[in-house]
């Protein structure tokens, strides 16, 4: 199951990359299959770009993004 909330629940101090990888932190995969998962996603949702950017920095549809990436990143 993967969640995405009505008001994000992004963690401010950690950049898109970031954000979306703490939905993998506690699997059992290397940083690298976390890496290329967390790439995927962000390509196929076009938020690659913004990769270095922290929460505010970002509209509320990025923002909405980047919670769907960290959804999806998963595999659900």
């Amino acid at each position: 199951i993967g969640f995405v909330f009505q008001n994000f629940h992004l963690i401010e101090d950690l950049n898109v990359r970031e954000n979306i990888e703490t939905a993998l932190i506690y699997r059992s995969m290397s940083a690298v299959e976390r890496g290329r998962r967390v790439d995927e996603v962000m390509e196929r949702l076009g938020i690659k770009d913004l990769s270095r950017d922290l929460p505010q920095q970002m509209s509320g549809g990025q923002q909405q993004r980047v919670a769907i990436a960290r959804a999806i990143v998963t595999q659900p």
